[in-house]
């Protein structure tokens, strides 16, 4: 038993350590989302450059990657509706209107808004 807490208690140490230095460099939850306002951005500079298919996959993109920090806090109806656009977009059969990346792009603002106000 003194062989095995010779072993253990060092390692128990040095996993506490690496722990809370892991958490001192992490930084605050909204910083994660960065990442989801960079790809929204893209997405607005997409719609204005006329790429639209491209604008409301990225829009989508953002929420899934704020979704993926935040976990589930959107509203069901939104996100169906998002992701609805998003398989119209991809569909090179389905025509995709102004309208639908002014909605797309709507949507996604609102919901990246509601998890952080930056």
């Amino acid at each position: 038993m003194m062989v095995l807490t010779a072993i253990y208690i060092p390692a128990l140490v040095v996993f506490v350590r690496g722990v809370r230095e892991a958490h001192r460099f992490e930084g605050p939850p909204e910083d994660h989302l960065g990442g989801a306002h960079v790809r929204l951005a893209m997405a607005h500079q997409a719609w204005e450059s006329g790429a639209l298919r491209v604008a409301i996959v990225e829009a989508a993109a953002a929420i899934d990657l704020a979704q993926s920090v935040a976990g589930p806090v959107f509203g069901s109806e939104r996100r169906c509706e998002l992701d609805d656009l998003r398989r119209r977009a991809i569909d090179v059969d389905d025509t995709v209107r102004e309208l639908d990346v002014v909605r797309a792009l709507g949507l996604a603002d609102a919901m990246l808004s509601s998890v952080s106000p930056t």
